[in-house]
């Protein structure tokens, strides 16, 4: 089968409008609704769990488009959201920015309608607006975050880290904090502030996305992925899929989809 997670080789920024969906970049986890905006750009590892995600837009575009005509050649670099070491790959956005943004986004596309004339330095202009709006929310929802930006970073870093090597077999928030050396509560408001979501039921999801992966995408039989998963027994495995996906692993392995 076809490996969900794709390499970028673009600029992206997505706009969630209706609907809400998983988004998974460089093995973090984000839980994004509407009025989110997702950023990911070239070398990026990503993958959509999108099935309830009804409408939205994606601003896509290279490096060259905007730097060919700017004095900067620099300028996306700058881009905090674009950054290698960005703390989060997604951002709420306040509701009238978002309606500022999204009105730019209608004028985009006009803008690429073939009928209308494609002008190209408008294209640059309204893109330049949009990247400059969402820098701004995007740094000031940064320093927000309530320890140091370089500390909260590596925590969840090496959070998601840990959570890759060990996590489909652990699902004790007192066991990734004891590894980080901090308090379950300041994990969980590292994990909630850059995600979204709470620290176990990111966790949950996590081991439920890796359960997904193996049960679709190898040959294991569910009791297999139970004991790769380091479930006491495959009963406890099948109850847990079932919990939180509404059918039991060997209906998903059947090509089965999740219950709303």
């Amino acid at each position: 089968m076809r490996d969900p997670y794709h390499t970028l080789s673009y600029f992206d920024i997505t706009f969630i409008t209706e609907g809400s969906g998983d988004f998974f970049v460089n093995g973090a986890m984000y839980q994004v609704v509407a009025g989110d905006a997702m950023f990911s750009f070239p070398g990026d590892l990503r993958y959509w769990n999108c099935e309830h995600i009804s409408q939205g837009y994606a601003l896509i575009f290279e490096k060259e488009f905007l730097t060919h005509f700017f004095n900067d050649p620099l300028f996306v670099e700058k881009l905090s959201f674009f950054h290698d070491t960005r703390l989060s790959s997604r951002l709420s956005l306040p509701p009238d920015l978002w309606e500022r943004i999204i009105g730019l986004l209608k004028e985009i596309r006009k803008e690429i309608d073939p009928e209308n004339g494609i002008d190209h330095h408008m294209l640059r202009a309204l893109l330049y607006e949009i990247l400059i709006l969402l820098r701004r929310e995007y740094d000031k929802s940064i320093s927000q975050v309530p320890a140091k930006k370089g500390r909260h970073h590596s925590y969840f870093h090496t959070f998601t880290e840990l959570l890759c090597h060990s996590g489909i077999g652990e699902g004790s928030v007192g066991y990734y904090a004891d590894k980080l050396h901090i308090t379950p509560d300041y994990l969980s408001d590292i994990v909630k502030h850059v995600t979204g979501i709470r620290v176990k039921k990111y966790i949950q999801k996590w081991r439920i996305s890796e359960a997904k992966k193996l049960l679709r995408y190898t040959d294991c039989s569910v009791s297999q992925v139970a004991d790769r998963m380091n479930f006491e027994d495959p009963s406890y495995f099948i109850r847990f899929f079932r919990t939180h996906t509404g059918m039991t692993p060997l209906q998903y392995q059947s090509g089965g989809e999740e219950e709303l």
